[in-house]
């Protein structure tokens, strides 16, 4: 009898145990994050940034990931109406005391892999696109956001990787006259809500609670400082009228944590 109770109480251990990791488990799942890389691959983007890049990502942007995030690599193209984006999305390993921990550490390190050469790759070795169209790449990011709004993210992050440099039907930010910025930033809005009302969009995409942190901006160009201020102002302003929060708008990937 007292062997039986013995096992009794040794069972009903394990249970407790069970329960408390499991209920770990959940909170910690509850706490996933959705990381959306958007990558300028333009001819425009200097050697120096594109190391840069790679060497952010590897030291800032994947410690950043944690068990369960999903992360989502996205390309800024010259035409994203035709042409593909999405160039990696996959979520990372989560750890349970139900897996083996070789597995799990397995898991990591090819995720980590290939994550790194995917981004790599896009930068040195792939495609290079003549212009850049950031603002319909930022409609696709609008896309990418509504297809997992019903997954319960603790956070949503958008890491911009670009010198910001809009040059498309739009504007060219680098040769384009640049008199008075209000003016300028209102008319290319005007063709910017004009072309997505086309389509039957919002004036700009919904982008409520993004966090937004951008690394590159000006890209070490030897810009005027008017036209300097009206980059940073204009995206400043677009953020603004997406809802969206520009927590950094900076040369380097600043306060990501």
């Amino acid at each position: 009898m007292k062997k039986f109770i013995y096992l009794l109480e040794i069972l009903l251990m394990i249970s407790c145990l069970l329960v408390f990791f499991s209920c770990k488990y959940v909170k910690k799942s509850e706490q996933k994050k959705l990381i959306i890389l958007l990558v300028d691959i333009s001819s425009s983007v200097r050697d120096n940034l594109r190391n840069q890049y790679i060497k952010e990502f590897k030291e800032i942007v994947i410690p950043f990931i944690k068990d369960g995030d999903r992360l989502i690599i996205q390309k800024i193209v010259d035409n994203p109406d035709v042409k593909p984006t999405i160039i990696f999305n996959e979520t990372f390993p989560v750890y349970s005391i139900l897996m083996n921990r070789i597995e799990y550490e397995t898991q990591k390190i090819e995720f980590i892999s290939k994550s790194t050469s995917t981004f790599h790759s896009s930068l040195i070795t792939g495609e290079r696109v003549k212009y850049t169209g950031i603002l319909d790449s930022l409609n696709m990011t609008e896309e990418i956001l509504k297809q997992y709004q019903m997954e319960k993210f603790s956070r949503v992050v958008l890491i911009i990787f670009s010198d910001m440099i809009e040059d498309s039907n739009y504007y060219n930010f680098e040769t384009g006259k640049i008199d008075n910025i209000d003016n300028l930033i209102k008319e290319i809005f005007l063709k910017y809500t004009k072309r997505r009302k086309s389509v039957k969009l919002s004036d700009f995409p919904q982008l409520d609670n993004l966090e937004v942190y951008i690394s590159g901006i000006y890209g070490g160009a030897n810009f005027t400082p008017q036209r300097i201020d009206f980059i940073k102002r204009f995206w400043m302003e677009y953020f603004k009228s997406t809802g969206a929060m520009l927590k950094s708008c900076k040369p380097q990937l600043i306060g990501l944590r």
